[in-house]
């Protein structure tokens, strides 16, 4: 006996349509895939806080409600508004990379802050006085930064 199938020609014709639209929409779907902005993070999301994973689960925090970011060896303590803090297991520079806000500024090899945040500047000492009782350190090699903030008539000690 012979197992071959017998199709009559609408059937066959039904076929090849649906192979066709199944074609162009796998088509469609792949040139959607490789869009860049589908390949990229949406920014527009990202342009107003960082995304910290923190007990398995993905937080955004605003730019706005971090004070300073503290280096600790090859991890960042991230300080916030309400008083808590976040250790995370990226560098200082891979949060300098990601924070597209101008008033966050690396001010020393150990620390990133927020310049809306200052409350003073000790020159005698190097340190930068921030809300909530932080303190950062600056090092020379931002003369540029400092002097931004006495033109911004920040209280100089």
């Amino acid at each position: 006996m012979n197992s071959t199938k017998v199709f009559q020609l609408n059937d066959v014709a039904m076929m090849r349509l649906e192979i066709e639209r199944l074609s162009a929409l796998v088509s469609e779907l792949s040139e959607k895939l490789y869009q860049p902005s589908l390949l990229q993070p949406n920014k527009s999301k990202y342009d107003k806080g960082i995304l910290v994973y923190e007990n398995k689960v993905n937080k955004l925090i605003k730019y706005e409600d971090l004070i300073m970011i503290k280096s600790e060896s090859n991890y960042s303590i991230l300080f916030l508004r309400n008083g808590s803090s976040m250790l995370t297991s990226k560098t200082l520079k891979y949060w300098e990379e990601r924070c597209n806000a101008n008033f966050l500024k690396r001010v020393h090899k150990s620390y990133i802050i927020n310049f809306k945040m200052i409350k003073s500047i000790v020159f005698k000492t190097k340190s930068i006085q921030l809300e909530d009782g932080h303190t950062a350190v600056y090092s020379r090699s931002c003369k540029n930064i400092i002097s931004e903030l006495k033109q911004a008539k920040i209280k100089v000690l």
